[in-house]
């Protein structure tokens, strides 16, 4: 499953890239986010919980590691 939403984060960042002169990425919506797009951590706040990070190639939420 991991491995499905790194493939997937790669093909929207390749996407936006080509893109990048011309548009910006649309950011997901942060209450939205509940989980990271490549790991499946749990985002959100409290000591458990790891912080949001989005990519401004491809808009996708990301824990920091």
């Amino acid at each position: 499953r991991s491995a499905q939403r790194n493939t997937q984060h790669k093909q929207r960042a390749k996407r936006a890239a080509q893109h990048k002169q011309t548009e910006k990425a649309a950011w997901a919506k942060d209450k939205h986010a509940r989980f990271c797009e490549q790991c499946s951590s749990k985002l959100g706040l409290g000591s458990a919980n790891r912080r949001r990070h989005h990519c401004r190639a491809c808009g996708g939420v990301f824990c920091a590691d």
